[in-house]
């Protein structure tokens, strides 16, 4: 059971859920991010985003196959994945009180706006039915909450404990490519 976060490319004027119906129809695995002027300009994005999530997360792991690059961060568990066309990121419910806190308001979200910012492409948050630019303060404790509701129900991985009260390097992490 994962928490994520889904990007697309929303025409003007479409709704969230228009746009998530268009993209559940389509396969994007069939999407190449290889070929052709998108797949230059999406692989100039994840060279940008790769620096900033290693900044921002410590070390991680990255891929790019025929459909996808991908990115791992093995201490909290957040993937990220990034098509021609859409982008995911997904996060285990392991972690609990502060932890969750943690990775909700230092890693995930500063992640997310990474990838709007890189790749044009605009986040939604299924849990929350929300746009990750209608993200406030206040909606932090509620994602909050759903990591301490899905994870008091889940068993706890001993292999995986889940993210610990750190920042990742260097303290407090924040977005690198943001304003401070």
């Amino acid at each position: 059971m994962s928490y994520e976060i889904e990007f697309l490319r929303r025409e003007p004027g479409q709704s969230w859920d228009d746009a998530l119906d268009h993209e559940e129809e389509r396969d994007p695995v069939l999407s190449d991010v290889a070929g052709g002027r998108a797949g230059e300009e999406l692989r100039a994005a994840w060279q940008r985003i790769v620096p900033h999530a290693r900044a921002l997360l410590g070390e991680v792991s990255v891929d790019d196959v025929r459909a996808a690059f991908c990115l791992d961060h093995e201490a909290t568990g957040i993937q990220l994945s990034v098509y021609a066309d859409t982008a995911g990121i997904t996060v285990p419910y392991a972690a609990r009180g502060s932890a969750a806190a943690d990775l909700v308001e230092r890693r995930l979200y500063p992640l997310a706006r990474i990838v709007e910012r890189e790749t044009g492409l605009e986040g939604y948050d299924p849990q929350l039915g929300a746009a990750v630019a209608d993200w406030t303060d206040a909606a932090r404790p509620r994602v909050v909450a759903l990591f301490e509701e899905a994870s008091a129900d889940a068993p706890r991985d001993p292999g995986h404990p889940g993210p610990g009260p750190s920042a990742g390097p260097g303290g407090p992490a924040t977005d690198p490519g943001r304003g401070q």
